[in-house]
């Protein structure tokens, strides 16, 4: 159920280097999308695996797909912490990308 998501697995520990060159400490909370692709397999498979015909196959697949195209396409998101603005320290953690993308 919904009240057992927690956060994801932790990408990394320690301080890792982003695409950009700086560094960051892995923290905050990932998105599970672990969690969520199981829920949804369960949930919104369920109707077509009842059915066995090329409709169901289809949407089965493309089910299949949208999971996949989640997971490839997470985020680094990333927090700056320290005094007046400054980046003395950076949380980053995973997160699923915007619906529209």
């Amino acid at each position: 159920m919904l009240s057992d998501c927690q956060c994801g697995r932790s990408e990394g520990r320690g301080q890792s280097l982003a695409a950009d060159g700086s560094v960051f400490a892995w923290g905050g909370c990932s998105d599970n999308v672990r969690f969520a692709s199981s829920f949804v397999r369960r949930f919104v498979d369920a109707k077509e695996k009842r059915q066995h015909d090329a409709r169901a196959l289809m949407n089965l697949h493309n089910n299949r797909a949208g999971r996949k195209i989640v997971k490839t396409n997470m985020r680094l998101q990333c927090k700056c912490h320290g005094v007046s603005g400054s980046c003395t320290t950076k949380t980053c953690w995973k997160a699923v990308p915007p619906f529209e993308d």
